[in-house]
């Protein structure tokens, strides 16, 4: 989708002055190979001949987002609506029947029915934002407690995104806003040299990141409204590297939900990504072709983390060229790659020790299709770590379908004809959102 931009409303020009009767909510959804539906919301304010449009995704928490729709006086009935909204699409507006009825194009030529009809406005649990800042190191974070419109004190979570998210408080905003809507506070922050806060991201280690993750919590403890027997973290992917470091021999910490984390070394880590690209080719490997195709891929790690010379690299990466699985692997051109510059920055990473300290309630959940993080590698690490250091109170779910993304990416379900066979779209389980909130609220002692 263009320009998505949390909770802001996006006021497109209009061809013509929209009727007054748009204005409201509308809810349905675009129904793809005939089978299925993608949910979704529009809430269209009408100002002159302005026209002001919020999208809220039904299926993935109740995200919203500002989005461009255009109004033009024409056609057989009140009107036509036009967006770039899941491709292009063309919306008939009939204000007597109280529908939207059309069409959405997908890149491919694809076309798909939409249909929306008008309901009656009801409104989600809101929040209020309050800016905050803190001291990590030399450097100074800002970022933003997103708070439920409840009485203090609050249940709190810091948030912390993964490696490919914008490393902004941003990233953090939808799991942020779905917990406050749902009784607790999260803590957002921009990384080092992002957005508000000091410093330059492009140097920050993965030993900085700890270390802002650990003031992070300190502050939420400290905040008035916060209760500070129940704050805890929310993880995302290489967040599972930074948690377990900050977490570590505290025992003031109430949870941590991570999500997709890896429960061994960056190093064992890049190499299983390798070995899972390559066995869900078309390709077929010997078992001494996974087990060279990932001892190189640790091995390249650990020589960035000793800040081993280039040439030394040159050598072990001239000779993975030459390999059947070659293709599968990240063979850096020079001492100056960008994943290389990653290993060297984040040799903290390498967290046996630190899960194996960890006193805090978990819930970790992994997907089955995801290769970056291997379930069949990291539960059993996970398990056992938690194992090792007598902390019984681990949950591990394993989402069927899911991608490191978390989103079923589509797939013909089912046997027959509809309704018994049906495509289902990248969209998140549902599981994935009522397990975390309703984890953290049982652990935070939050009555349903």
């Amino acid at each position: 989708m263009r320009r998505l931009l949390l909770l802001v409303l996006l006021a497109s020009a209009a061809a013509a002055q929209p009727p007054d009767g748009l204005a409201g909510r509308w809810s349905g959804a675009a129904i793809y190979d005939g089978t299925t539906p993608r949910l979704f919301d529009l809430e269209f304010a009408v100002d002159g001949d302005r026209l002001e449009t919020v999208l809220t995704m039904t299926y993935n928490g109740h995200e919203r987002f500002g989005y461009d729709f255009t109004f033009a006086a024409e056609g057989p009935l009140d009107g036509v609506l036009t967006s770039g909204l899941f491709g292009e699409m063309r919306l008939l507006v009939d204000l007597d029947e109280g529908t939207l009825r059309g069409t959405v194009t997908a890149d491919d030529g694809a076309a798909s029915p939409v249909f929306l009809q008008r309901i009656l406005d009801y409104d989600l649990p809101t929040y209020t934002l309050a800016e905050v800042s803190f001291v990590a190191g030399a450097d100074t974070l800002a970022g933003a407690l997103i708070l439920p419109d409840a009485p203090p004190p609050y249940p709190a979570a810091v948030i912390v995104p993964g490696r490919g998210f914008g490393q902004t408080r941003g990233a953090g905003a939808a799991w942020g806003t779905i917990l406050a809507r749902n009784g607790i506070a999260a803590l957002v922050f921009d990384a080092r040299g992002t957005g508000a806060s000091t410093g330059d991201d492009s140097l920050t280690t993965g030993a900085q990141r700890v270390e802002d993750l650990s003031a992070a919590l300190d502050l939420l403890r400290a905040r008035p409204e916060i209760r500070p027997d129940a704050v805890g973290v929310l993880s995302n992917s290489a967040g599972g590297w930074v948690t377990p470091l900050a977490l570590a021999g505290r025992d003031d910490v109430a949870f941590w939900v991570s999500l997709v984390g890896p429960a061994e070394s960056l190093a064992d880590q890049q190499g299983h990504t390798t070995t899972g690209l390559m066995r869900r080719s078309d390709q077929t490997f010997s078992q001494a072709d996974y087990q060279a195709a990932f001892d190189f891929q640790s091995a390249l790690v650990r020589l960035a983390w000793r800040d081993a010379p280039w040439t030394e690299m040159e050598l072990l990466v001239a000779e993975a060229r030459d390999q059947p699985w070659a293709e599968f692997a990240l063979l850096p051109e020079g001492p100056d790659d960008a994943d290389l510059r990653y290993y060297r920055l984040h040799a903290a990473y390498e967290t046996d020790v630190a899960l194996a300290r960890i006193t805090a309630p978990t819930y970790a959940v992994y997907a089955s299709d995801d290769f970056i993080v291997e379930p069949s590698e990291n539960i059993p690490k996970l398990r056992a770590a938690f194992a090792e250091a007598g902390n019984e109170d681990l949950t591990v779910v394993l989402l069927e379908g899911a991608n490191h993304s978390l989103g079923r990416t589509g797939a013909v379900v089912g046997e027959g004809d509809w309704p018994q066979r049906w495509t289902r779209l990248w969209t998140r389980p549902p599981e994935l959102y009522t397990g975390v909130v309703a984890r953290v609220r049982e652990t935070v002692g939050l009555a349903d």
